[in-house]
């Protein structure tokens, strides 16, 4: 390793070098050696400490190898070198992290109550914290003006949070397509009829402007765990249309266009329990972790639910949201 670099990677782990060894004996330049002892009384004999270096640092072989610190017991009168395991060379500082879950459950009988959106959001807003999100309160039951307020709150704390900022939204609960538009459906919508979700639901295409308008420089994951299969009152198809890719933002459905959602299963609805599991895994980028989440919920419906994404992440390198050990370092 280059000496620049070494000593580069020990002012980064908090270290003060104090003391150089060369492994091999160094053969001075003579007129290095007659301005030297012009300038240090009693000549270069006396720059060269006689303090054995074994007695408190190992040798740094190679960059592939973790450099040490060691603590060998010292000669008397000589202090070691404390300090804990250099760590490998630092990666990226981890960027702020901001998260929003909103669950909708208690929907009128003509709508059709769920079993599993609060359910949902807790499990999944437990991962997101526990992976270095600050999750914001979670919604539960919210109107139209409650929800939106909500996505308001949470675009301007991912825009406090800097550019770098990553933003999860997670919403769980009934989502339907009508006249071209994606909706989430507030519980206090009577009937999922398109004159009714033209004023009260939540169009994607709002909450998509709101997070692109407000916090503009994040990265944005807009996950919807919506499209239920238990909807009542809908004309036409109960599942979401497409929607393009989105400059900035991964959109994730639960299940992909046109189909609809289960909210079956003990504590969590399937998209739920595997997001959550695939979240806390380390190593994973953020691609390779909702893949995963899609095999899972296709294992777990035997085919019945397809969860489908559209990636507009423009980050130069991919989230992980669960980092490893020598990645948190």
């Amino acid at each position: 390793m280059a000496i620049p670099a070494l000593l580069t990677q020990l002012k980064a782990g908090g270290y003060k070098v104090v003391h150089i060894v060369a492994k091999a004996n160094a053969t001075t330049l003579p007129e290095y050696d007659e301005l030297l002892s012009k300038e240090v009384p009693g000549g270069i004999s006396q720059t060269v400490s006689s303090r054995p270096p074994s007695s408190a640092i190992q040798t740094v072989t190679s960059a592939s190898q973790a450099p040490l610190i060691s603590t060998k017991p010292p000669q008397t009168g000589v202090s070691p070198v404390q300090g804990p395991l250099l760590s490998p060379p630092l990666t990226a500082p981890v960027e702020k992290r901001v998260a929003l879950v909103i669950g909708n459950r208690d929907y009128k009988s003509s709508v059709g109550a769920l079993v599993n959106p609060l359910n949902d959001i807790r499990i999944v807003g437990s991962a997101l914290k526990s992976v270095g999100f600050d999750l914001l309160a979670p919604i539960q039951n919210a109107t139209r003006n409650e929800m939106l307020s909500a996505i308001y709150g949470f675009a301007s704390a991912l825009k406090a949070a800097g550019p770098d900022a990553v933003g999860f939204l997670y919403y769980s609960g009934h989502g339907l397509a009508s006249a071209g538009e994606n909706y989430l459906v507030p519980i206090d919508v009577t009937e999922p009829s398109t004159q009714q979700l033209s004023i009260q639901g939540v169009k994607q295409s709002e909450v998509l402007e709101i997070l692109r308008r407000e916090a503009p420089n994040a990265a944005h994951y807009l996950v919807l765990d919506a499209c239920r299969n238990n909807l009542q009152g809908a004309r036409g198809g109960k599942g979401f249309t497409p929607v393009g890719q989105q400059s900035g933002v991964l959109v994730a459905f639960s299940t992909e266009p046109g189909k609809t959602a289960s909210d079956t299963g003990f504590g969590s609805g399937p998209y739920a329990g595997a997001l959550a599991a695939e979240l806390v895994k380390p190593g994973q980028i953020d691609l390779v972790m909702f893949h995963n989440v899609r095999v899972n919920v296709i294992a777990k419906t035997s085919g019945d639910q397809v969860p489908w994404t559209e990636d507009g992440i423009q980050r130069p390198q991919r989230p992980i949201f669960a980092r490893t050990a020598s990645e948190s370092r």
